[in-house]
């Protein structure tokens, strides 16, 4: 409300003057002020978007300048209405006063609302500041969540394809190493079939050696036998035989010359062929108690042979 608008509701009531016919009517009826309109408030909170409500902060219209319209009543005198006014006057601006008494009650009554809504406002302000900063904090966890979730996709990937290619090598690997059991065991068994042949024809070899040396065993007995009794006869009879002795040691010595010959071959083979099954072992003992036959052989050719050199002399 403005001082102006104070100003004129303080004013007292204009006398009117009298008439140039009579005295003017007053009522009886005491004066009432018009009812308070509602008026907008005078303070807005442009921030908080809060105004106040109610008719604390509202102010009387002012009075209307139209002039009272006179009745027809007789009037009184001046004197009456001139006791009269000072009184309504007082009544007037006690009202008055009441009403701003109000009216300032009212507008602390608001103003302290208006205070707990500023406050309640910034609370929320600063509610609102604290969740905002905890979105900023969420949002950058995201984020790097994001990040690492992404760099545990890559590394997946690459172990993916790490085992992929681990997968493949393994089953190359697998392939090769079947078709080389294929191959190893079609090899053992070509080495098989060739021990087998070499072992036959080895006991074949071995059977027809130990039926030659019996055969020259059984002709050095019989050498030995003739040679004892050419030894009992005459010396020409006994020269003929050990020539002829001598011949047939010779062909002796010379068929054991190739069966030895034929037997370090076998020898030889069956070294190189590696076997060391049993029956090898059992053969071998066979043809080295066959050496040791052909070596005594041998003595006694060289023996035959010292006899003939000194029957000559």
């Amino acid at each position: 409300m403005s001082k102006a608008d104070n100003t004129a509701l303080l004013k007292p009531v204009r006398r009117r003057k009298p008439r140039s016919l009579g005295d003017i009517q007053i009522r009886s009826s005491p004066t009432k002020l018009p009812p308070l309109n509602s008026t907008p408030s005078l303070e807005e909170d442009s921030d908080d978007d809060i105004n106040v409500q109610g008719n604390a902060l509202n102010v009387p219209p002012p009075r209307s300048t139209n002039k009272a319209r006179f009745t027809d009543q007789p009037l009184l005198n001046t004197s009456r209405r001139k006791s009269l006014s000072p009184s309504r006057n007082n009544s007037q601006i006690e009202h008055l006063k009441k009403q701003v008494e109000l009216l300032k009650k009212q507008s602390s009554e608001r103003k302290s609302e208006l205070e707990k809504s500023r406050s309640l406002v910034e609370e929320k302000q600063e509610k609102l500041d604290k969740a905002s900063k905890k979105s900023e904090k969420l949002n950058d966890t995201i984020k790097n969540l994001e990040n690492e979730l992404l760099m545990y996709k890559k590394l997946l990937e690459e172990e993916k394809n790490g085992h992929n290619i681990t997968k493949s090598s393994y089953t190359e690997q697998t392939l090769e190493m079947e078709r080389s059991k294929e191959e190893h065991d079609i090899e053992i068994g070509r080495f098989r079939s060739a021990l087998e042949s070499a072992e036959i024809k080895k006991k074949e070899e071995l059977e027809r050696l130990t039926s030659l040396l019996k055969e020259k065993e059984a002709k050095v007995e019989q050498m030995k036998k003739n040679m004892a009794d050419t030894l009992k006869g005459n010396s020409w009879e006994r020269q003929q035989q050990l020539d002829e002795l001598h011949k047939e040691l010779q062909r002796s010595h010379d068929e054991q010359e190739e069966l030895r010959c034929k037997y370090n071959s076998l020898v030889k083979r069956l070294n190189e062929l590696g076997s060391n099954c049993p029956r090898c072992s059992q053969t071998e003992k066979e043809v080295r108690k066959a050496q040791q036959l052909v070596t005594t052989m041998h003595v006694a050719l060289e023996r035959i042979d010292q006899h003939k050199f000194t029957s000559k002399r």
